[in-house]
């Protein structure tokens, strides 16, 4: 308890049969030992609140997308669900009700797919599963086909170019023959119609892709046509539509995230080698090369990486050491250092999404979590959704009225030590 140190003086006062001066000198000692008491009462009440449960979608999903609409709502678009498979089914979440609503369908089903928001805020879904890419218009909640890919599935990516332009890369497309990786191509919103562009040196899935400060795209990792993991790397420039080898990473992964930081860099965290890595790379444009930087203080693959509105970089959820894990944790570039963060309040999560809100939140939504009882294991995915609020750094219960009443003898037992130590008179202890 906090005013255990107070309590014990009063403790020995009441059984030691021998007589003691204070000196007047200690009597500062004294009263910061019960100031110090009374300190602690107020702190043992402090609390990090940074995550909180928001409502949930109407369908339980991962492998989803989720994008952050101008009007501040969020598409969170098809997926997979356990008993359903692969979804058509969207929903809008509304940050400032915490509510979900039901949008248009779209005509395919999509999972492991990629969504971009265009510069006409209109949301273009392409990938799995069919060639049929589709837009969503927000202003009406209806969907659209567009034009059809000349390749592509899942696990690709999609990058927003300056041009306005989406550069699609890899993916793979699988049949009873095996899984094959993809190449690249280009989405003109302008006509609706793709076209091909120039290919990358080696073709790859499950890795990342990164739009740099000076417009050219970084393509990072993933698994190449054997299945192995790769530490290669490459930069596509749209002016030329070709693509040049860049330095390869320290560490082969795949199912890793890159961000983008606010100094240029990009920081490759996490994913999976032969098991998942609690390592991290910084990657600097103005040289091609990579260096090593603070390690997570937990593995993670599968996971989330959020760039926040002061910097850091919120990393939660994916595969850890032996399971699927709950924890999150902070990168700050400025010390190259990791902080753990408060874990999530609901299950452990794997491929979920998170969605920087308009307001700095971050919006964690689905996943799916491996359950087992020891006779069997099964995965299921679920509806719940989390918010991430960084501006909560602690929020202080009031304190009873029966700690008021310790905190406040505890300051009186000062004061009165105090007063009888400066008068100098002897007393029994």
């Amino acid at each position: 308890m906090p005013t255990l140190s107070c309590q014990a003086i009063v403790i020995q006062a009441a059984h030691c049969h021998c007589q003691t001066l204070v000196e007047p000198r200690r009597w500062v000692v004294l009263l910061w030992v019960c100031v110090l008491a009374l300190w602690q009462v107020l702190p043992a009440h402090a609390q990090t609140y940074t995550w909180s449960d928001t409502g949930s979608m109407a369908m339980a999903r991962f492998d989803h997308t989720a994008t952050l609409l101008p009007n501040g709502q969020v598409l969170v678009v098809g997926g997979y669900n356990n008993s359903k498979g692969s979804l058509a089914s969207a929903e809008l979440y509304d940050p400032t009700t915490g509510n979900w609503s039901a949008t248009g369908s779209l005509a395919n089903t999509h999972a492991g797919h990629t969504a971009t928001l265009l510069p006409n805020g209109q949301v273009l879904v392409t990938g799995c599963c069919g060639d049929r890419a589709e837009l969503y218009d927000p202003a009406t909640g209806v969907w659209s086909v567009t034009g059809e890919q000349t390749q592509g599935d899942e696990d690709q990516t999609a990058t927003l170019l300056p041009n306005g332009q989406v550069l699609v890369v890899g993916g793979h497309y699988t049949s009873i023959y095996g899984s094959f990786p993809l190449s690249a191509e280009l989405y003109d919103p302008a006509t609706g119609s793709w076209s091909a562009t120039g290919s990358p040196a080696i073709l790859r899935y499950h890795h990342t892709a990164t739009l740099l400060p000076n417009g050219q795209v970084l393509v990072v990792g993933g698994d190449g046509e054997n299945g192995n993991g790769l530490a290669s790397a490459e930069l596509y420039d749209p002016a030329t539509g070709s693509w040049s080898a860049t330095g390869s990473m320290i560490t082969a992964r795949t199912e890793h995230t890159a961000t983008l930081l606010p100094n240029g860099q990009v920081l490759v965290v996490g994913g999976l080698g032969n098991v998942p890595l609690a390592s991290a790379e910084l990657y600097d444009p103005a040289t091609g090369s990579w260096s090593a930087t603070g390690s997570p203080i937990t593995p993670h693959a599968n996971h989330t990486a959020t760039l926040l509105p002061n910097g850091h970089v919120l990393v939660v959820g994916g595969w850890g050491k032996t399971a699927i894990q709950s924890s999150a944790e902070l990168y700050d570039p400025a010390t190259g250092s990791w902080s753990a963060a408060e874990s999530l309040v609901g299950l452990p999560r794997i491929r979920h999404t998170a969605t920087l809100l308009a307001d700095g939140r971050v919006l964690v939504a689905g996943g799916y979590y491996i359950v087992g009882n020891g006779f069997s294991v099964y995965s299921t995915s679920f509806t719940d959704a989390e918010l991430y609020d960084s501006a909560i750094i602690s929020a202080v219960a009031v304190p009873t009225l029966a700690e008021w009443a310790l905190a406040l003898l505890a300051l009186a037992l000062g004061m009165l030590i105090t007063a009888t130590a400066r008068r100098g008179l002897r007393w029994r202890l």
